[in-house]
């Protein structure tokens, strides 16, 4: 598309949209600038050299000494010393030190690896689609939702993406009775 501009001697001068132009006191105009945008397609490309390395990511799992032989995806807490027992919804003790699920087995005394955020996935598992999954007793996972009569506590530890793999998502406890 094109500007038209009449001139004092009733000469046209055409110029693409975007240029700029002043007048002069006598009708003359002068072009100040003549702007035009290139463009160029890429149809192809080559990876180019690799950037510098971010900074470290936050791991979701810790590590901490099991006070009793704990199995694995079993929802756990701290006791006072700071080492790993079973969380359960039924013991008012365990409320607020939930610290999250174990990746597997270990001893007594033993170095246990717990996640606290993310997906975890387990075989044997054959979670529902679209129900939370919330900590039952001595740290098992339950869907069936806990009621006063069995609970002092009610805490939501995650939701299924499949019937095996969970995400989990500790939700602030709350209490029963």
């Amino acid at each position: 598309m094109s500007l038209t501009r009449p001139l004092a001697d009733n000469a046209r001068l055409e110029l693409p949209t975007g240029d700029r132009v002043i007048a002069r006191g006598d009708g003359e105009f002068d072009v100040l600038v003549a702007v035009q945008e290139v463009v160029d397609v890429v149809l192809a490309a080559q990876q180019g050299p690799a950037g510098p390395a971010g900074p470290a990511g936050i791991s979701t799992d810790i590590v901490r000494t099991a006070a009793i032989t704990l199995g694995g995806h079993r929802i756990v807490s701290a006791n006072a010393a700071g080492q790993l027992v079973y969380a359960d919804n039924s013991d008012m003790g365990t409320m607020r030190s939930v610290i999250g699920m174990t990746l597997g087995a270990a001893l007594a005394g033993e170095d246990a690896t717990v996640r606290w955020a993310g997906e975890v996935e387990e075989p044997s598992w054959s979670w529902t689609a679209n129900q939370a999954v919330y900590l039952g007793k001595n740290g098992l996972l339950t869907q069936n939702v806990p009621t006063i009569a069995d609970s002092v506590f009610l805490q939501v530890v995650g939701y299924p993406i499949t019937a095996t793999r969970l995400l989990l998502t500790f939700r602030e406890p709350i209490l029963l009775n």
